[in-house]
């Protein structure tokens, strides 16, 4: 597995589990599958995209499909089994989760709660790991999938593209003034203010820098 960034949809391993769960949502052949898996995982809320209404998938989400989707998905989500890593059925209802909140989908709060509660049983590392082991999260994705459960509204897209905060996951549209781009990352890095850019300091001087080239994993 690749991945190319530290946050959620970052790498092979998300949109693999979104490829899966958009086509469940879709109902389309795996051709029209990679439109929706781009819709959810790399598009931009404020985007349009020529092939999706995002307005007609949540509703056909918000009309029993969401529910469904989270019931099917929580009753496996202690087995193991396939290609997954062991705490791989937990992470596909987190993923399911961003999915739904990419198009403003409801989820319901004994949902939401649950989110909660599984989030700590899903890897999570800060920083690079050897990519045949790198599964779950990476630690500022973790963070974004944590203020997306505490912001999020139903009925307005929570977009998994725009800059968050590496340290506390929060974006532009949850504060009162804007990210700050860490100046030395190509990556990039975004922060709060310069308290969230020290406290994550320890983490980030590793991988602060020019990207190198050729690189799998970050």
């Amino acid at each position: 597995m690749g991945r190319w960034g530290h946050r959620m949809f970052e790498g092979d391993q998300d949109e693999d589990m979104a490829a899966e769960i958009g086509f469940k949502i879709s109902g389309e052949t795996p051709s029209e599958e990679f439109a929706w898996v781009y819709f959810f995982t790399t598009g931009d809320p404020d985007e349009k995209h020529p092939d999706i209404d995002a307005a007609a998938v949540r509703e056909k989400l918000d009309s029993g499909l969401g529910d469904n989707l989270f019931n099917q998905y929580r009753e496996t989500e202690n087995t193991s089994g396939g290609s997954l890593f062991e705490e791989g059925r937990l992470y596909l209802v987190i993923i399911l989760a961003a999915m739904m909140m990419r198009c403003g989908a409801k989820i319901r709060e004994e949902d939401m709660q649950h989110l909660r509660e599984i989030v700590p049983a899903i890897p999570s590392r800060e920083g690079y790991m050897w990519p045949l082991c790198d599964n779950g999260f990476r630690g500022p994705g973790k963070r974004q999938f944590l203020a997306a459960l505490d912001h999020y509204q139903a009925g307005t897209p929570r977009s998994f593209v725009s800059a968050s905060c590496f340290a506390c996951g929060k974006m532009n549209t949850d504060l009162a003034s804007p990210l700050l781009r860490c100046g030395g990352c190509d990556g990039p890095a975004w922060f709060c203010d310069k308290d969230c850019q020290r406290a994550y300091w320890k983490h980030h001087r590793k991988m602060c820098g020019p990207r190198k080239s050729m690189m799998l994993n970050v």
